[in-house]
């Protein structure tokens, strides 16, 4: 078996030692500079490794997290303009009840659609009325009812709005209720008892409450009128009682009464005798003429 030399443990150093000597015989300082800063300035020349980390993996995250919320910002604007759209419409000869977001309430009248978005109402309590509603609402953030012509702004109260054909007709029952002219941005104010109409441009308002206030009482099948175009009247009858009415005369005169919605030819002559108007109903259509 070959037999190995042992080396000496310290030959290493000593090589080592004999090397850094030659190295240190070799280095020759210019002159007019001391050995220390000669030193300092190879200390300086030897640069530490440095370590290229590559601009893909940051740029990657920077994407994906822009594309994250990007997409995020997307679907938050679809969920709150996109979806949650209710609406509600109720045909002629019915009334329906509709309970909102927030458990205020409204009686909608026959012929009348109202729209709103449920997702943004924490954020924003805002109706569309085309028709006639009765709203009893809520007390919390500002509730708005937008029309044609006006929009009507509470907290919590009780009031009718009529919105047809260009006019918005809007009662207080109870609390305050401030409504706006689309248009002319005129200002009423109105308390229980009042009531102010606009068609966009003008608003009017009564300088005192009325004696006799039934503007709800539609809700109960009843239809009150002071000094009202006969054809108002007449649109009122075809929508309570899903018919065609056709009429042969002056739609701008004025009737003031009322009928019941229990019978169709009970209200016929409830607003055709004080008129001095004939009629005749065949199914659902209804012919009325002016007595010569």
């Amino acid at each position: 078996m070959k037999r190995f030399q042992k080396i000496p443990d310290n030959s290493f150093e000593r090589n080592k030692t004999s090397l850094g000597n030659e190295l240190f015989q070799s280095f020759r300082v210019p002159e007019g500079i001391g050995h220390d800063a000669s030193w300092e300035s190879i200390l300086r020349s030897i640069k530490s490794p440095s370590i290229s980390v590559s601009p893909r993996i940051p740029n990657l995250i920077f994407k994906v997290a822009a594309t994250l919320i990007v997409l995020i910002g997307l679907g938050s604007m679809i969920w709150l303009y996109g979806l949650g759209n209710v609406e509600v419409s109720v045909p002629y000869g019915q009334l329906a009840t509709h309970v909102l977001p927030d458990s205020s309430q409204v009686t909608l009248n026959a012929d009348t659609r109202l729209t709103y978005n449920r997702n943004r109402w924490l954020l924003q309590r805002r109706v569309r009325l085309d028709g006639e509603g009765l709203f009893k609402v809520m007390k919390g953030s500002r509730f708005t009812v937008q029309t044609e012509t006006a929009s009507t702004s509470v907290l919590g109260t009780v009031f009718n709005v009529f919105a047809r054909k260009g006019v918005t007709r809007v009662s207080c029952l109870e609390g305050k209720v401030k409504v706006v002219a689309k248009e002319s941005k005129k200002e009423a104010y109105l308390t229980n008892g009042m009531e102010a109409k606009t068609m966009g441009f003008e608003l009017s308002k009564p300088d005192s409450k009325k004696e006799e206030f039934k503007t709800s009482s539609w809700t109960k099948g009843e239809f009150y009128y002071t000094n009202t175009p006969i054809g108002q009247v007449f649109d009122e009858l075809e929508r309570q009682f899903d018919v065609d009415l056709f009429f042969d005369g002056d739609t701008t005169r004025t009737y003031t009464g009322y009928f019941k919605k229990d019978n169709l030819n009970s209200a016929l002559r409830l607003v055709c005798i004080p008129m001095d108007m004939k009629w005749s109903v065949n199914d659902t259509l209804v012919i009325i003429n002016e007595i010569k």
